[in-house]
């Protein structure tokens, strides 16, 4: 579930980052459903799940009786190990998710690179036909170089 930050007791332990324990909840406080019918709970704890000082969510459990220390002390224990589970799992959802774009980039830089190899290709095919319409034009400025040179003789 989520709740806006700054409301009620889950933000309350979300925002300062220590564990809640309350005891003699009013009646009409929380009702937990089952099939079997509902019923009003006495104790209330509330966990930050957190890992290198980082929030990732608050972990709310309801109890028809107190607590005991020792349960809070292994529920504690094992919402470490949970937020350690879930940041986990953000972080390989993260690394996928780069992963996914990194093959998308990886992707379009092979048709860039596929389209600057055949304008590399139409460029070179550019450059042989004007270096071959080059030589077509010094031989020809070389044959009437020649014939001029010719008449030149004969008119002498």
């Amino acid at each position: 579930q989520s709740f806006d930050l700054g409301t009620g007791l889950v933000c309350e332990c979300y925002k300062e980052k220590v564990i809640k324990y309350i005891e003699d909840l009013p009646a009409d406080y929380l009702k937990i459903e089952s099939g079997l019918g509902q019923s009003s709970p006495s104790a209330l704890l509330l966990m930050p799940l957190k890992y290198e000082d980082v929030i990732v969510g608050v972990m709310e459990l309801a109890s028809f009786n107190q607590i005991p220390e020792y349960r809070r002390e292994f529920l504690e224990q094992f919402s470490e190990r949970l937020t350690t589970t879930i940041n986990t799992t953000l972080l390989s959802e993260q690394t996928k998710k780069l992963l996914e774009e990194s093959k998308i980039k990886e992707e379009e830089l092979k048709v860039r690179e596929e389209e600057l190899q055949q304008n590399l290709e139409e460029m070179q095919a550019i450059n042989e036909d004007r270096d071959r319409r080059t030589e077509e034009l010094e031989s020809e400025i070389a044959k009437l170089k020649e014939q001029i040179a010719e008449l030149k003789r004969q008119n002498k």
